[in-house]
This record gives structure tokens, sequence and C-alpha cells, in this order.
């Protein structure tokens, strides 16, 4: 059977009419058009013959060892879902892939989120009580997992450091990475969502994200703090299944996201950063042949 690229378009809307976020969304096509990519190089019509098909690939993955073992399971993940959207709509019979397995997820390294993941953490984010925080949360989250900001970097952020406009927006990150960086759609959103609801309680605060005390969630007159996002995180990770969920694991899941998903270069992605080394960058960069050692920080 042949699974053309036509198939991406109605996968999307199908994803987004399932409820899942736009990151996810990203995610999931990326995955099935790496899958359909691979199956041309397979076949000069690009068919799909059977599950040895997505083994091959699986295979290829693992080889090349251009990809951690965490990240060939998000993909397997993302191609079994595509398979069963688009086999069904190709052949009118059933996917048949459902019970290729689904390599085991690898706990200790930092880059296992899978795309299911960061759906029910924003989901869960813009849940938030009262609403203000819920849009707060969700734009935090959004830097951290897409653009992989810094905690010290999201702290110091100030209202005049955002700039928006109706399909992008950039932020000035001030400090010794000083920078402007380009905002991905999804976050570009969420800010923009958030600024407009926020804007009422801004007051003179100059910081861009207010902060919250206590279990009544009143406002505070500064912004919010490294001990408020750390918390803010524990609370999503625990409302999602999520233990000792952290801004390094969510910064590992935002550099595949703009390597893989974005489709930017190590070094645009090392200037996104404000990074002078590839470090752990180029650790899960898919242009590299050989996966490079691991190191403790890609500072």
């Amino acid at each position: 059977m042949q699974l053309g690229y036509e198939l991406l378009k109605g996968y999307k809307r199908h994803l987004f009419d399932h409820g899942k976020r736009a990151a996810t969304v990203n995610c999931y096509e990326s995955d099935a058009k790496s899958f359909i990519d691979f199956l041309f190089k397979l076949r000069p019509d690009g068919s799909l013959e059977g599950l040895e098909d997505l083994a091959a690939f699986q295979d290829q993955l693992e080889i090349h060892q251009s990809e951690s073992q965490n990240s060939i399971r998000r993909k397997i993940i993302g191609i079994k879902s595509f398979l069963r959207f688009a086999i069904p709509r190709a052949t009118g019979m059933a996917s048949g892939f459902d019970e290729y397995p689904i390599p085991a997820r690898i706990d200790g390294l930092p880059d296992g989120l899978d795309p299911e993941d960061l759906d029910a953490l924003l989901n869960a984010a813009h849940r938030q009580v009262p609403a203000l925080k819920g849009y707060r949360d969700l734009a935090i989250l959004a830097l951290l997992s897409l653009e992989g900001l810094k905690v010290t970097e999201i702290i110091h952020l100030k209202t005049s450091d955002l700039v928006l406009s109706p399909t992008s927006g950039t932020l000035f990150i001030k400090g010794t990475k000083s920078r402007v960086i380009t905002l991905c759609q999804e976050t570009s959103s969420s800010l923009s969502e958030y600024r407009s609801f926020g804007k009422p309680f801004a007051g003179a605060n100059p910081s861009l994200f207010v902060g919250f005390k206590g279990r009544s969630a009143g406002l505070t007159s500064e912004g919010i703090t490294r001990h408020g996002i750390k918390f803010l995180l524990y609370e999503l990770g625990e409302q999602c299944g999520i233990h000792r969920l952290n801004s390094e694991l969510l910064r590992h899941f935002a550099i595949d996201y703009q390597l893989k998903v974005l489709g930017k270069s190590t070094e645009d992605v090392m200037a996104h950063f404000g990074l002078k080394q590839a470090g752990n960058i180029g650790r899960h960069s898919i242009l590299a042949s050989e996966e490079p050692l691991r190191t403790s920080s890609d500072e």
C-alpha cells in the first residue's frame, strides 16, 4: 500500500480534532514524515509492505545511533499513531500495526518525555485555577519545553521584553547570554493569551510573569520566583504522573523539538539557547552520524 505525503494534512487535522495541542501535533507530523521519507528511500514508489518496514526503520535509527533510545521510542509511538489513522483511509482495513512493540523507556535519561507527556502537561497547566494562573503556567511551560529557556532567564523577563505580532513573537533575553529569539507559534499563542488575560492584573509590576502565594493563589507584589517555577513543575508533574519533573527534563525536550520538529540546525539551536558550544545540543542533533558523548551540562 502507498502512504503519500498528502495524508499528512488530514492527519494533522485529525489530531487537532482529537484535542491535541499544536506542539504535540507538530511532533507527530514530523515522525510520520520521517517514516514516509524512509519508505521512499526503501522503494521508488514509497509503498509500505508490512511490519518489517517499521522494524527496518527502527533498526536504522539504532544502528546509526543518531537518536537516543527514548527518542526512538517517541518516534515509534508517533508513527504508530499515524498508521492507525492512515491505513484505514488508504485500504479500508485496520492498521495491523497496533501490536508492534514500543521500545522501553529508559527513565534515567534526561530526554524521556513523550509528546503525549507534553500534551498532558500543557493541558494540565491551562486548567490551573485561578484562570490567570492557568494562562501563566501554560506560557511558562511553553518557554521551558519548546524554547529551552532556563528558569533564571524566565524569572528575569520583563513585560517590555516581549514583542508579539498576529503571527509570531520575539523575546529579548538579558544577561550573560543576551539575545533576541523568535518564538514558535505555540509559544507565541500561549504568551499572547496570557498577556491579554493578565493585563488588568499587571499593575505597576514590570515582571512578565506575575507571582501567586498560598493556597488561595493570591497575587503577590513581585514576579514569579525560582521556587515558584519549581513548585509549578512539581504540581503539574504529579497531576500527569510524571514524578520529579524539572526544567532540565523540559530543556532536553526543547532541544529535540527545535532540531527535529522545527528543523533548525545545531548552530541555530545553539544561538537560540545562547550557547557557544554544542554540548547536549550536539548529542540530540539528527545531523550527527554518531551520537556524541553525553556531557553533564550544555553550558
